[in-house]
């Protein structure tokens, strides 16, 4: 008799990942959940009843506390990264990278012949890249870093927003 057809336990081929479930695993995910806070009934109270002028002075601590919480929350200027980013801009202009126009952004983001493509809020090759995908290496747009026939042309607004351009050489 054969032994291929026999089913036995010692010639039957095991698959040992299947048994084992396989060599990969994410960990176990754990979220945290914030403890709840004890807090007493306004109905159960220990002590005296408080009088109104005890209330009301209460009242005008946990308004003043509210305010003063309030008050270091609301930023004073423009943040870090606002700074870096207009000092950038300031270094740049200084370079003759970007180029100050009396342009609107509107015209600066219109299409023509010699502008291909155009985004605003982009001050560098740095932002220009991290508008297409894979910084520019492929897709459709991977034209436009890697062709020679395309430049890159920094404004700035009349408003101070900076502007990115994509022109086509056509020679």
């Amino acid at each position: 008799s054969s032994h291929f057809g026999s089913g036995s336990p010692a010639m039957v081929r095991r698959n040992r990942d299947s048994d084992q479930g396989g060599g990969f695993s994410l960990p176990k995910v754990f979220i945290r959940k914030p403890r709840p806070t004890i807090s007493k009934a306004p109905g159960k109270t220990s002590g005296p009843a408080p009088t109104a002028d005890a209330e009301a002075e209460a009242a005008s601590a946990s308004a003043a506390a509210s305010a003063a919480s309030a008050a270091p929350a609301e930023p004073k200027g423009p943040s870090k990264k606002v700074i870096k980013r207009l000092a950038l801009q300031k270094y740049l202009l200084g370079k003759g990278k970007i180029e100050q126009t009396d342009l609107s952004v509107g015209q600066l983001m219109r299409k023509n012949l010699e502008v291909v493509h155009a985004i605003r809020d982009c001050q560098d090759e740095v932002e220009l890249r991290n508008n297409f995908l894979n910084q520019g290496t492929a897709g459709k747009f991977e034209k436009y870093f890697a062709a020679s026939k395309y430049k890159f042309r920094f404004f700035l607004a009349k408003d101070g927003t900076p502007v990115a351009q994509i022109h086509k050489s056509l020679v």
